[in-house]
């Protein structure tokens, strides 16, 4: 699998994208964050993901290297996650208890992310998807 700094570089080049305009449609008041996710092998947030995909019109398993598949797409606003997960987990007959004796997720993760305290992190995304054999942008609610 691609590591998220080579594919954000490598979309960079390709849209000719200079690293503080992409700072500024993401939010970030510093571009040097956008060089820590293309050198340092740090991974963007949750929210950020979301915002580099969409800014470069490419799904979420393109960005983290799943797929090599650069097709340009418009995906949807994103659901609240939690109620996306619910729903993804009900489809593939999934529990909360099957995903943590499985250590997909941590014991607490369903509380954080139901009381919307906090978002899961890419990682934990990536595991899900793989776990239930679906793109991140499914599990998400993008596609």
């Amino acid at each position: 699998m691609i590591k998220i700094g080579k594919r954000l570089q490598e979309l960079i080049e390709i849209e000719n994208v200079e690293n503080k305009n992409l700072a500024s449609a993401l939010g970030l008041t510093d571009s040097s964050l956008i060089s820590k996710w293309i050198y340092a092998d740090t991974i963007p947030s949750f929210e950020h993901s979301i915002k580099i995909a969409d800014y470069f019109n490419v799904s979420l398993d393109y960005l983290f290297g799943r797929t090599d598949d650069y097709s340009k797409c418009n995906f949807k606003t994103t659901p609240p996650f939690y109620e996306q997960l619910l729903k993804v987990m009900k489809e593939h007959k999934k529990t909360q208890y099957q995903l943590i004796k499985d250590k997909v997720v941590l014991v607490n993760s369903f509380h954080m992310w139901n009381k919307q305290k906090r978002l899961p992190k890419m990682e934990t995304l990536i595991k899900l998807a793989d776990y239930l054999g679906i793109t991140l942008d499914y599990l998400v609610g993008r596609e």
